[in-house]
């Protein structure tokens, strides 16, 4: 028989918001004819011109003052120029019926995060055990990023999950050991989670970026974001991480033989 969620979040369209986080901006085009359908209501901040003249246009030539390189392959990223912006990566995704193009700026770090990640790679192989191997994933993410907080959060058979390793900063709140209901986070979040193994939050107090187009071109709320890594958060969500006084996010999906382990 087949189970029927009670949980409302597990009905919520969230591959379907219509708007994107604004640290980055957004280009939608048609696959078949290549002209652009819709744009994040930022894009100015990346590409010059009117944007109101955007859709429409053929992808290439509204890209074409970055200097990209038009062979666009499925995630495939490359390093682009933004008049306004400079260095950016430019990430394409496919749908049936879509493009999608991000453009998000290089950030320069004060660290060589290739090296981190080396080391990081280096310690979990060494280790004969899954949680010593976690811990140290755990604190090498924290040093990579500089949250305050990195934790791994195990899903039981049940669903529910459970925080059994945690790295934190003096002074903030331990969540090691403490359990979370199945109902936190939706099914539809769970395969997404399996679907892109990062997700960033960049700011949760920030305003999301509407996608904006012609009368005549496609409805926003249709365009199927779920490989774009700028896809806006639920407010479901978004007011879940600020009762818990969160201000931004990063999450890695750990999957163990396909399935979401944690």
């Amino acid at each position: 028989m087949q189970q029927i969620s009670t949980n409302p979040c597990d009905q919520e369209p969230i591959q379907f918001p219509g708007k994107i986080q604004p640290h980055g901006a957004l280009i939608v085009a048609d696959r078949q004819s290549g002209l652009v359908q819709l744009v994040s209501a930022n894009i100015n901040d990346y590409l010059p011109g009117e944007i109101a003249s955007m859709p429409g246009q053929p992808l290439t030539e509204l890209l074409s003052v970055t200097g990209f390189n038009p062979d666009l392959k499925v995630s495939d990223y490359q390093i682009v120029h933004s008049p306004q912006k400079g260095a950016c990566y430019l990430v394409p995704h496919f749908t049936p019926q879509a493009l999608l193009v991000e453009l998000e700026p290089v950030l320069h770090y004060g660290y060589n995060p290739e090296e981190i990640i080396g080391h990081l790679l280096t310690d979990i192989m060494s280790s004969d055990r899954v949680l010593a191997s976690l811990e140290e994933a755990t604190r090498k993410i924290k040093q990579i990023t500089g949250f305050n907080r990195v934790m791994v959060y195990k899903f039981h058979d049940d669903g529910h999950g459970e925080v059994i390793a945690e790295v934190v900063d003096p002074g903030v709140e331990s969540y090691f050991g403490l359990h979370y209901p199945a109902s936190d986070i939706p099914q539809q979040a769970r395969a997404l989670y399996k679907r892109n193994l990062v997700r960033l939050i960049a700011d949760v107090s920030a305003n999301d970026c509407a996608l904006v187009g012609l009368p005549s071109t496609w409805d926003a709320n249709q365009i199927d974001l779920s490989d774009a890594s700028l896809r806006a958060v639920s407010p479901v969500h978004i007011q879940y991480l600020k009762n818990m006084g969160v201000a931004a996010s990063f999450s890695v999906s750990i999957v163990s033989q396909g399935e979401l382990w944690g």
